[in-house]
């Protein structure tokens, strides 16, 4: 993978990339480091023929020509040294691992029309050089960066910080409001570069993820950070955000699907107030540590019995009781997200976890459910459920393969568990589980409990293999539901 990082001087680039670089190989990546200005050779080629004394000397009008042949030669000069420095270092550093590149071709361009006063035909230039996975843009008010990096005149800043913005007008890539916090720039970049997104989710030319005020106004929301960081640990969102950042009329999608997630949040506090209220022994999965903002909240009792208990409870109360089964049922207040209600876990059928495992072990139920759901019903490995799981902390692997195993899973949690490091799939999320092994696992689930529905369970794999070639659950359809 190869993450590039631009923008003017006192942007913050240096930092930052001292601070990705640490933690991808805390993570075990592999990262090198390339600093394009270094490996350029034009620079070395100046400084030799002005030790020559090569400068010469003329008339204004003969300067000024030279000037252009001088302009003409370093374009075509930049051009053939890049492609040098890409097959020679940067490509072969990107198969071995992550290479970091400070500055890019994108800069080089910006030098050539600072030198020429526009960009104009300069911006041809930007399609021969091949296009790194993620291009960070440090993007900053000239006077911030000059407070940072005295050194350079204001109005030259200005200049630079113009053709920036011209430049990056043209090429796909992401912007980082350089102003904003360190520690939340830091955030953005590490939550891009572990989540490793295809390519095509970094195409928006309008989406400011640290975003200055004046995107925030256009935004209509303030609050716009937990909705992102709880995007990294939540499938359907992760999933819906990569659409949303590849999509015509990004900023207006993203302002949508922030306005729902703000009402999704007051609509599940609601729904947890509720079942505090009720007083009865329950488990609420899936709602600490921010893990999920998902469609409904949902919760486990150890029996049938406690189950229909809050179901008469709840109809007391106002509330709406549909799809009553012997496991499960689904329950609706006003104003509230639906409570999904379980007696342990199961899919068409076939038991995941009894109902005592959410009391006696939560933290490793949790876990072990989010990887049942993402095996039944969307098929893949996502780095959005691997957050959700690494975020329910130190969990104990003999008691999750305990409870696997009890109910004829256990194989298809050691396939989670080899694969639960993104570094053990290349980086390449989301993950699909080859349709032949999730048939080999429900042929040893069903073998462990002859009694299960088979055909409902056959089907559920079919839909779900379905589901992620569309690259979402499709709940509300009718081939979904039947």
């Amino acid at each position: 993978m190869i993450l590039s990082f631009s923008g003017i001087g006192g942007s913050g680039k240096t930092t930052q990339i001292a601070s990705l670089s640490a933690a991808l190989r805390e993570r075990g990546v592999h990262v090198e480091l390339i600093a394009l200005r270094d490996e350029f050779l034009w620079p070395r080629l100046v400084g030799a023929v002005k030790r020559g004394g090569g400068s010469g000397s003329g008339s204004g009008s003969a300067k000024r020509r030279a000037g252009t042949v001088k302009h003409v030669l370093r374009g075509i000069f930049y051009v053939l040294d890049f492609w040098r420095i890409y097959v020679v270092r940067i490509a072969p550093a990107s198969r071995r691992g992550t290479v970091i590149v400070d500055r890019y071709w994108y800069d080089f361009i910006v030098e050539l029309a600072l030198d020429r006063g526009q960009l104009g035909v300069l911006a041809q230039l930007l399609r021969l050089a091949p296009k790194p996975q993620v291009a960070f843009w440090f993007a900053i008010a000239p006077e911030v960066a000059l407070a940072r990096k005295y050194e350079v005149p204001l109005g030259e800043l200005e200049r630079h910080a113009r053709v920036y913005d011209e430049v990056f007008a043209r090429v796909p890539h992401l912007a980082v409001d350089a102003a904003a916090p360190p520690d939340a720039v830091q955030s953005l970049l590490r939550f891009v570069s572990f989540a490793a997104w295809p390519a095509r989710a970094f195409c928006s030319k309008a989406v400011l993820l640290f975003a200055d005020q004046d995107v925030l106004r256009a935004l209509g929301k303030s609050s716009w950070k937990p909705f992102l960081r709880n995007a990294g640990r939540n499938r359907a969102q992760y999933l819906a955000l990569q659409k949303l950042l590849g999509a015509p009329g990004s900023l207006a999608a993203f302002s949508d699907a922030h306005a729902t997630a703000e009402d999704r949040t007051e609509k599940r506090e609601k729904a947890v107030g509720i079942l505090a209220r009720y007083g009865g022994e329950v488990a609420v999965t899936k709602q600490e540590h921010g893990i999920e903002l998902g469609s409904d909240v949902d919760v486990v009792f150890r029996t049938r019995e406690a189950m229909l208990e809050f179901t008469t409870w709840s109809e007391a109360q106002g509330a709406r009781v549909e799809n009553v089964d012997a496991d499960k049922c689904d329950v609706f207040f006003g104003g509230a997200l639906p409570i999904d209600a379980h007696v342990g876990m199961t899919f068409s059928g076939f038991p995941y976890l009894a109902a005592r495992d959410f009391f006696e072990h939560p933290r490793e139920a949790e876990a072990l459910t989010v990887i049942a759901h993402a095996a039944n019903e969307l098929t893949v490995i996502a780095a959005g459920d691997l957050l959700k799981i690494e975020a329910l902390g130190d969990l104990d692997a003999a008691v999750m393969e305990r409870i696997a195993r009890a109910h004829g899973w256990l194989a298809l949690l050691r396939y989670w568990q080899r694969n639960s490091d993104p570094a053990a799939l290349g980086y390449r999320l989301p993950h699909a589980i080859p349709a032949w092994r999730l048939l080999l696992f429900r042929l040893r689930r069903w073998a462990h409990r002859p009694d299960g529905n088979v055909l409902a369970d056959a089907v559920m794999l079919a839909k779900g293999v379905r589901a992620r070639l569309l690259g979402h659950i499709p709940y509300h359809e009718p081939w979904y539901r039947v």
